[in-house]
């Protein structure tokens, strides 16, 4: 495959994800305590990160995720989204390699690690955007639930990872 093939291939498969994350972001929505929701977009968000790399991924995550906040109620939070989804698929990827050397031969730790570096951006990033938005009361009342929905997302993460890597779809698309 030559270079150019290869740079549309990959702009083709982190829109793809994009589309992917903002869809499983507007399906389903749990609504949590306070604001915000459970959603299964969490979960394409570190997929992104683990499938397409820290720029591709980080693309995907915050693209797909901005977009999603824009057509809702909660357009207030699209901005911070595209950064804070951005960052966390960002960290998941360039994590992911030094926490498998880390844990030797158990790439499900690495991943869960990989997750979890890059799910504390989004309450920490969120608590940011709601403390300068709309004061601490609003902000620290929010943290747990995003907390929670990140656990989620790396539960839901896992699981999608490695049904994907069963079927050897990861292998034929994103090079392994």
């Amino acid at each position: 495959m030559n270079p150019q093939n290869s740079s549309v291939r990959k702009i083709v498969m982190a829109s793809m994800l994009a589309t992917l994350t903002f869809v499983a972001t507007r399906v389903i929505q749990i609504p949590l305590i306070g604001s915000g929701y459970v959603h299964l977009g969490d979960c394409f968000v570190l997929l992104s990160g683990w499938l397409m790399g820290p720029f591709y991924g980080a693309a995907a995550a915050g693209i797909g995720s901005m977009l999603a906040d824009l057509l809702s109620p909660y357009a207030i939070y699209g901005p911070a989204t595209l950064v804070i989804k951005a960052l966390s698929a960002m960290l998941a990827a360039v994590t992911v390699a030094p926490f498998g050397r880390l844990f030797g031969r158990s790439d499900a730790l690495a991943r869960i690690a990989s997750g979890i570096s890059g799910g504390i951006v989004v309450p920490l990033g969120y608590f940011i955007f709601e403390l300068w938005i709309f004061g601490f009361g609003v902000a620290i009342i929010d943290m747990p639930g995003i907390a929670l929905k990140e656990v989620f997302g790396i539960v839901c993460a896992m699981l999608v990872f490695y049904a994907l890597r069963k079927t050897k779809l990861i292998d034929r698309y994103f090079g392994g």
